[in-house]
């Protein structure tokens, strides 16, 4: 399950073309510590994750890898509704 957090991650900072830091620091999250969740060394706890759900405008479902297209359309028109909440 962590590493589905952290693949997901992963894919919506690189669909951002963001670099980790520039990431972490809309996420409010240290750049260490985001990090080590992109590789999945740690999870972050569940006050954090609802944070990061909320900044980017997505479930936590999402986050952990469950695929939603029946709900959001495809990944690519979950990371069109990011890039909005992005800006």
């Amino acid at each position: 399950m962590i590493e589905n957090l952290g693949n997901r991650l992963k894919y919506v900072r690189i669909s951002l073309k963001l670099s980790q830091k520039k990431f972490a620091t809309f996420l409010n999250i240290p750049l260490r510590t985001y990090q080590d969740y992109e590789r999945g060394v740690t999870c972050p706890g569940p006050e954090i994750i609802v944070n990061i759900a909320n900044k980017l405008g997505v479930s936590i479902d999402w986050l952990f890898g469950r695929e939603l297209k029946y709900i959001y359309g495809t990944d690519a028109d979950i990371i069109q509704l990011i890039k909005l909440n992005f800006e």
